[in-house]
């Protein structure tokens, strides 16, 4: 059985299609592409003119895709449309675009469904799991065993993290202290949160999201976007660190040159601050890389299940 998903994100659209068979999934089809739907956002808490153009281009286009490959097709979309003032404007035409209804999903649910997701391409999984996603609009920390026993979703990804803090955008290199307050911002828009309870300290984070897969195609030097080679990468917090030092010691046009996504540049420390910050608060010493996350996760029968209770 084919299923496919277009995950509509503050960045990015990615489209996954994958073939289910019991609990066994295979990798068909992944694909993506920056269309940076949050920048409208930023500016003026609207999805509007060239970002949501974009989008709707590519949402239409990778929904054609999967149904020529004979896909049963689930789409939503997260921080990048829930927090726009003119959602429902924004929703409209992107369900056109996509032939089918686009189900925006909470915060909550996002987490729940990178739990799913994450589990679903791992065989075996684990006995329990801990999950981090950093997107640009917001960022999932979530645990559970078979099912999803906890998380949230905290309203800050690599996009807003970039707006909150200045030096982030410099046109030279990132200052040290830049880095320093935006991981120090994270902590703190952690604080009070719930953490993984006392039985999942020897459970090893996995990591979602484009940030985490820049991250690693960078740590094995890889030029272009290799799902399979990416999937399961550790990523040890002294390696990151690394990374941090290296592309804060670039140019803008330097980053550029070092990623496989150029279009990331601006974002890869931002969200690689949230990272640091996230595995400082989680007690973990490095992670491990999913490429899958929610986008597999609604392609799950009780991924599916999730998303009707909500239409």
């Amino acid at each position: 059985m084919l299923r496919a998903s277009v995950d509509i994100g503050a960045n990015s659209v990615r489209l996954l299609v994958v073939r289910m068979d019991g609990a066994a999934v295979e990798l068909v089809h992944d694909t993506g592409v920056l269309t940076r739907l949050g920048d409208s956002l930023a500016e003026s808490g609207r999805i509007e003119g060239g970002p949501l153009e974009r989008t709707i281009r590519v949402v239409a286009d990778y929904a054609a895709t999967a149904r020529e490959l004979g896909a049963a097709v689930f789409c939503y979309a997260t921080a990048g449309v829930r927090d726009a003032s003119n959602a429902a404007e924004g929703l409209a035409a992107l369900d056109e675009a996509a032939r089918c209804a686009v189900r925006v999903v909470t915060g909550d649910e996002e987490a729940r469904l990178n739990l799913l997701g994450v589990r679903a391409g791992m065989r075996p999984p684990p006995d329990r799991s801990v999950i981090l996603d950093i997107g640009g609009g917001s960022t999932e920390i979530a645990w559970g065993d078979e099912e999803p026993k906890g998380g949230f979703s905290v309203p800050i990804g690599a996009r807003k993290m970039l707006s909150r803090v200045p030096g982030l955008a410099s046109g030279d290199r990132v200052p040290p202290e830049a880095m320093a307050s935006a991981s120090a911002a994270m902590l703190d828009a952690l604080a009070g949160r719930p953490a993984p309870p006392a039985e999942y300290v020897d459970a090893i984070a996995s990591g979602v999201g484009g940030t985490i897969t820049a991250l690693a195609a960078l740590h094995l030097g890889l030029r272009t976007y290799e799902p399979l080679r990416l999937n399961g990468t550790w990523l040890s917090v002294g390696e990151l660190a690394e990374l941090a030092a290296r592309l804060s010691g670039m140019t803008p046009a330097g980053r550029r040159d070092a990623l496989f996504e150029p279009e990331r540049a601006d974002l890869i420390l931002p969200g690689l601050a949230i990272a640091l910050a996230c595995l400082r608060w989680l007690r973990r010493d490095g992670l491990v890389v999913s490429i899958y996350g929610p986008r597999l996760g609604v392609l799950t029968d009780r991924g599916i299940a999730l998303l009707a209770e909500g239409s």
